[in-house]
């Protein structure tokens, strides 16, 4: 496993990618990220007007989202914080349009339950939804990515269950309707044909799929997330510990703040949320900025860790693992 955190950022690498373009070799002062460590420190880096201006906003409860912090998201957004062209779809329980923080948020919406809505009224895709792309506008929370749009694919019932075929279908629609980065905060507990199938399909049409790697099910295979391409997502607290009954095991791929994250209420207002169904849209985030920015998201996220050695003993490795997020190699 690979543990990144603000001793490697992930903006020189992505800096890099741009500047190949550009012809430039400029990385921000104290940046320099251990995957590029040999280039020499710039000076006089001065970012686009309109990127200065996009993070001179402060949303109130910005100050409570600990996850964005432990990511160093805010020196992303001194260069992007998204691109609408850049689609998410969030494949959950439905998504709350006309909340006030992802009013204008959703692209398209489709229904693939017995639930006469696409509408959440579970809450959980709202909260997962604002997480990624939560408006920033001086109101309310602000999601990692929130000029990047979305697509609100409704997988799950209003009691938060997801048959494998509607899943599958979801894949599919998310991937037809141009989705880049597709989220699941949802697992099936067995495998699928229809379901590996649409996963390949999404991946063959260069989509990257992101899944929660489950709760309160230790040593158990969930799906998608145990598919071969798929990101999975477990969960940390603020200290860098394993999040309780978060599923942590040789198939996950990544740990993310999970524990006590601000989200998005399917009635208007917001709540702490906790568990891998929250810590998978902190890295479906941070991918929707890298692809912003013109990134590889699974390079760049190679490129830009640590070893973490920490295995089940949910022990903090060093003291940068503090608000941090791991990839395992």
């Amino acid at each position: 496993m690979r543990i990144i955190h603000k001793k490697y950022p992930l903006l020189p690498y992505l800096l890099c990618v741009l500047c190949v373009e550009l012809i430039l070799m400029l990385v921000p002062k104290g940046m320099a990220a251990s995957a590029i460590s040999a280039i020499e420190e710039p000076k006089n880096i001065n970012p686009p007007v309109s990127a200065i201006q996009s993070i001179t906003l402060v949303d109130p409860l910005y100050s409570e989202e600990w996850g964005i912090a432990s990511l160093d998201i805010s020196e992303l957004w001194r260069y992007s914080s998204g691109n609408p062209d850049i689609v998410v779809a969030v494949l959950d329980s439905g998504i709350d349009e006309n909340h006030p923080d992802l009013q204008g948020q959703v692209l398209d919406s489709v229904n693939f339950t017995e639930s006469p809505t696409c509408d959440d009224l579970l809450g959980h895709g709202t909260a997962v939804a604002s997480i990624i792309a939560a408006k920033k506008d001086g109101s309310g929370m602000v999601g990692i990515a929130p000029q990047c749009r979305l697509l609100n694919v409704k997988i799950a019932d209003d009691a938060g269950h997801s048959e494998a075929l509607d899943m599958a279908g979801g894949i599919i629609w998310a991937t037809d309707h141009g989705a880049s980065i597709i989220n699941i905060s949802v697992q099936i507990m067995q495998p699928s044909v229809e379901l590996k199938s649409a996963v390949e399909y999404a991946q063959e049409n260069g989509a990257v799929i992101i899944a929660a790697s489950g709760n309160n099910t230790p040593g158990r295979d969930v799906y998608p997330a145990t598919y071969e391409g798929v990101l999975s997502v477990s969960a940390i607290t603020p200290e860098g510990a394993l999040c309780p009954l978060a599923n942590y095991s040789p198939r996950v791929n990544y740990l993310a703040p999970g524990y006590q994250i601000m989200t998005a209420s399917a009635d208007g207002t917001y709540a702490y949320k906790s568990g891998t169904s929250f810590a998978a849209p902190h890295i479906t985030g941070l991918a929707a900025l890298i692809l912003s920015m013109g990134g590889d998201v699974m390079e760049t996220l190679k490129l830009s860790g640590e070893r973490y050695n920490g295995s089940e003993s949910r022990t903090i490795i060093g003291s940068d693992l503090v608000n941090s997020f791991g990839h395992l190699s």
